[in-house]
């Protein structure tokens, strides 16, 4: 009997809202390895990376709230350093089989609007946050050729879920209608 081979998938932001969404939806259709480590932590992904064999990797790894100065820094060294670092490393290290990495972005890129937005539309971060989104899809942009791997961006709408935090306008809903039934 021929041995059935899950393809490989490596996520960061395995503990957060959306990677852990996606690990319970695909933990049976693909072998999921979930980087242990933060991602700033350039020389410890570089080797934990280098000996690794996989297929697809999923960048879900980000901070998002708080507008502080301090934050600034922090936001500029998670979001786009370590994202960029990720992606340097990949092309480095040529992994076989390795086929494609996918960078899990932001509307936030957009900036605010009132009506319907497409992809075609100009990005114009409004806020910290999503103009740190879009220093690392200007970087996948304007590397993708010289990368040996397939690159994508996916930019989220609205996400919610039970490991979202309590100051999202939809969990203080939550709450409010859970005080108003009880």
């Amino acid at each position: 009997m021929k041995k059935v081979y899950k393809k490989k998938i490596v996520i960061t932001g395995g503990n957060g809202l959306l990677g852990s969404y996606f690990q319970k939806k695909y933990k049976y259709k693909y072998s999921i390895i979930k980087y242990p480590y933060r991602i700033e932590h350039f020389k410890k992904f570089q080797n934990w990376i280098k000996n690794k064999k996989f297929n697809y990797f999923i960048h879900f790894a980000a901070i998002t709230k708080n507008e502080s100065k301090k934050f600034k820094k922090t936001l500029n060294l998670i979001n786009v350093k370590s994202s960029i670092n990720i992606i340097k490393s990949l092309n480095n290290y040529k992994i076989k089989n390795f086929e494609y990495f996918l960078f899990i972005s932001s509307s936030h890129v957009y900036g605010y609007s009132n009506k319907k937005i497409s992809e075609k539309k100009n990005r114009k971060p409004a806020n910290p946050y999503g103009n740190s989104k879009k220093k690392v899809e200007d970087f996948i942009l304007k590397n993708n050729k010289t990368l040996y791997f397939s690159c994508g961006i996916a930019r989220v709408f609205n996400t919610t879920g039970y490991k979202q935090k309590r100051e999202i306008l939809f969990q203080i809903c939550l709450q409010k209608l859970k005080t108003i039934t009880t």
